[in-house]
């Protein structure tokens, strides 16, 4: 698998391994030949002497969510482990195997022979695995699941170990472990060791996003990005004015001054990210009233940041958050804008679930008339989290503003269902920690061409 960005622009300790469940048949005498191990392997002599260390005791856990998800007697491939420590890569490999199910017979691909397989099915040579190539080598070999997992750097001294299991016939999520650790010890000695064996450094945002380039979307054309069923709006670049408009009234004083904002071209969500696409990306839902096309909620801005990370990894793209001034200019219809109050009329039953109308609270996605753009619910239903960190407007003009370069908070707009029209319209802000959730906080993702 694809090994995950480092979090929060940190230098990465990543590590990417692909877990196969299944009853794979006989190998064909054209299969690359794999190495049989049992659950009883020896711990990489690189890995450090001193007791287990919170690693060890996530990878434990880890194990244990393999043992409650795992039939008994599956036999298992895992695919190389993409780090930039070959030791920290034994290490995780041998201790995941050492601490999964008893009686199971694990086979391991090495470099080699997963390069056999790319050359064999045709694969590009990336250095990496996706999801897309890693559900082919699952069928290739017969499995049923693949999981998943990586430990990115976490701030100065932390990391996060996530492991997900994936499904390859249908190449969804079918569950997801994740747990943060304050400090490694493990980790550190393993990423000095193997580091200076390899004479490797560590790596760079854009290095650890995966070995694979981002998938560049045709510029000026909507698409529809069929991993995980996202629609994506066109929005051409312009300039509008931002901000407490004539039209919009009763304003709040954070929505002044109006000022003048120039922004490039950019891609925007036709609907707000649905409980079903969270899902599938993370594999829980926290959402309060559930439903697969009801608007995810209950999500923090920090949250939505680990969901993009994993959404990048599996569709090869670099979705975002939308800047502050790319939503409002989107929801007010961009250069086809007719200075609407709300996202698409001015009268807001036609485009907003707001609460004069919302009727059993959360609706599926695309239930009011969209706007000038093609754009569904950015007025009411849900409040959506943007990318900047709140701040008082600037009165002079902008070209493609990102916000604030630090904070306390950050922004999200449009608006709730169980809010007045004042709280619908396109100018008004909201904000809030990064790290605050709340059923009516939802989010819609951008793009770049």
């Amino acid at each position: 698998m694809r090994a995950l960005r480092h979090f929060r622009g940190l230098a990465a300790a990543l590590v990417t391994m692909a877990v196969v469940m299944g009853c794979a048949g006989p190998q064909q005498a054209s299969q690359p030949a794999v190495q049989q191990q049992t659950a009883a392997v020896t711990q990489s002599a690189a890995a450090p002497s001193a007791g287990p260390d919170e690693l060890d005791v996530a990878i434990r856990d880890a194990s244990d969510y393999l043992n409650d998800n795992i039939p008994k007697g599956s036999k298992i491939v895992i695919l190389n482990v993409q780090s930039n420590s070959s030791d920290l890569s034994d290490y995780i490999i041998d201790e995941l195997i050492a601490n999964a199910v008893n009686d199971k017979v694990f086979t391991v691909v090495d470099r080699q022979q997963l390069e056999a397989i790319r050359a064999e099915q045709k694969f590009q040579s990336s250095g990496a695995v996706d999801d897309n190539d890693a559900v082919t080598i699952g069928k290739f070999l017969g499995a049923k699941t693949i999981v998943s997992g990586a430990v990115s750097r976490l701030g100065a001294t932390g990391y996060r170990i996530r492991i997900r299991a994936l499904e390859v016939q249908t190449a969804q999520v079918q569950g997801q472990f994740n747990r943060n650790i304050a400090e490694s010890k493990t980790v550190n000695s393993l990423m000095e060791s193997g580091s200076s064996a390899s004479g490797g450094t560590a790596a760079t945002e854009q290095q650890t996003q995966g070995a694979k380039p981002a998938q560049q979307v045709a510029k000026g054309v909507d698409f529809r990005d069929d991993k995980v069923g996202i629609d994506m709006v066109f929005v051409q670049g312009g300039t509008f004015k931002m901000g407490c408009t004539e039209e919009q009234s009763d304003c709040e004083n954070d929505e002044s001054p109006v000022h003048n904002v120039t922004l490039s071209d950019f891609y925007i969500m036709k609907y707000e990210i649905t409980q079903k696409q969270w899902v599938q990306v993370m594999g829980t839902n926290p959402s309060h009233a559930q439903g697969d096309d009801i608007p995810v909620g209950n999500v923090s801005w920090n949250e939505i940041r680990d969901f993009i990370t994993e959404l990048n990894i599996m569709t090869s793209k670099k979705y975002r958050l939308p800047t502050e001034a790319e939503w409002e200019y989107a929801a007010r219809g961009g250069n086809k804008s007719k200075g609407y109050k709300y996202s698409g009329s001015s009268v807001v039953d036609k485009v907003a679930w707001y609460s004069g109308n919302r009727g059993i609270r959360w609706q599926p996605v695309g239930t009011k008339q969209p706007n000038e753009l093609g754009i569904h619910d950015m007025s009411g239903h849900v409040f959506e989290w943007v990318s900047d960190w709140y701040g008082e407007y600037p009165s002079s003009a902008q070209t493609n503003p990102t916000g604030p370069s630090s904070g306390s908070g950050r922004v999200f707009r449009g608006g709730r269902w169980d809010y007045d029209t004042r709280n619908c319209r396109v100018s008004i802000r909201g904000y809030n920690s990064p790290d605050f959730r709340h059923g009516i906080l939802g989010f819609r993702l951008a793009v770049s061409p």
